[in-house]
């Protein structure tokens, strides 16, 4: 009677989902931290500084390195590796070297290497190949002697496009299917000063590692109430919305910010 009565004791039961949760969110947590693989991957943020000014004021000219421009628009582009195998320089292939693509619409006006949190990794930027008919994409090489995990380098360009202009990386790297990129063109979605922003920068921020881990913990201690209310019977819309918010944003807080760059990306 005495087994009988701790098997069916609730509270037991509660702690052993408890535990069930936490066991299999941590076996999915191990799992990704110790597969190996490559993960060349890259975000840009473009933020037009001055449009339109010659059409407002004929009398005012905007010059950049002493030539007029209609339009400035600077773009901070982020490259890194988010998977623990290290890139080396010779896994980049030679005949599709790894280059920073502008569209033939946005005239190139400047590129320099802001950053970057390895020394060792060398990243340097190449010259600026302009296509000769002026109709085909403007290509700035990016070379490094390797990137480790969370190695990155962030690149500033200053050209005529705007917000919407896609920049992006191209090149072919070995062991690597396709380079990864997150390109953000709503000037209002991830600035710094919106709340997501903020949000955003502080949880992909490397030296706040563990205030992002305690922030994912609180809403896993949310959530699992609600789980817990799933699987005993309790399918009311309360348990629903318990588990659904907490874990989802759980997993996202710890997860999404591993694809953010561990360089200050609004430096």
């Amino acid at each position: 009677m005495q087994i009988n009565e701790i098997a069916n004791n609730p509270y037991l039961m509660i702690l052993s989902y408890i535990l069930a949760t936490i066991g299999v969110i941590l076996a999915i947590v191990f799992y990704l931290r110790s597969k190996r693989e490559k993960r060349p991957t890259y975000r840009v943020y473009n933020r037009t500084l001055i449009e339109g000014v010659h059409t407002e004021l004929s009398d005012l000219k905007v010059l950049y390195k002493n030539k007029p421009q209609k339009r400035v628009t600077v773009t901070k582009l982020a490259f890194w590796n988010a998977g623990r195998e290290t890139i080396n320089r010779v896994d980049i292939v030679d005949t599709d070297i790894l280059r920073i693509e502008v569209p033939a619409d946005a005239r190139v006006l400047d590129t320099k290497l802001l950053q970057q949190n390895e020394p060792s990794n060398k990243f340097y930027l190449g010259p600026i190949e302009k296509s000769a008919n002026g109709l085909d994409t403007t290509k700035i090489p990016l070379s490094f002697e390797y990137v480790d995990y969370r190695n990155a380098a962030l690149i500033r360009i200053v050209h005529t496009g705007n917000y919407e202009t896609k920049i992006r990386v191209h090149g072919k790297i070995k062991g690597v299917e396709q380079i990864i990129g997150f390109e953000t063109f709503d000037p209002t979605r991830t600035k710094p000063d919106s709340w997501f922003g903020k949000f955003e920068s502080t949880l992909s921020n490397p030296g706040l590692k563990v205030k992002r881990e305690i922030v994912s913990l609180v809403f896993l201690v949310i959530g699992i109430p609600g789980l817990v209310l799933l699987l005993t019977g309790h399918t009311a819309w309360y348990a629903w919305a318990l588990t659904v918010f907490g874990l989802s944003i759980a997993l996202w807080c710890y997860f999404y910010p591993i694809t953010q760059c561990p360089v200050d990306f609004y430096e």
